[in-house]
């Protein structure tokens, strides 16, 4: 196990810093591990995207709706015994 904690809480971050990183964000767009290596923070890259979470720059884009497929058809043309209804219609099936 290390000694040192892991990441900084982004509370504890200087002012300077932060500033630093919300400028490059709005001018470059770039993501919180290229912030840091550009910039050379010695911030972690989750205490990063937790200043850009906090400031706005990230946003969550909503999943698409997903098309549900039509089963009727499909459903319509298997029987219960699990045999197509075209497979049925040329077998004729005797009772015992």
């Amino acid at each position: 196990m290390a000694s040192h904690p892991q990441n900084v809480p982004f509370d504890k971050t200087p002012i300077e810093t932060i500033d630093k990183i919300l400028i490059y964000r709005k001018k470059t767009g770039h993501g919180a591990r290229l912030i840091k290596f550009v910039l050379g923070l010695n911030e972690s890259e989750k205490t990063i995207i937790k200043i850009l979470n906090a400031n706005g720059y990230i946003i969550k884009k909503e999943p698409k709706p997903r098309k549900k497929t039509d089963m009727t058809q499909y459903r319509e043309s298997i029987d219960l015994l699990g045999f197509s209804k075209s497979i049925l219609s040329t077998y004729v099936i005797y009772p015992r």
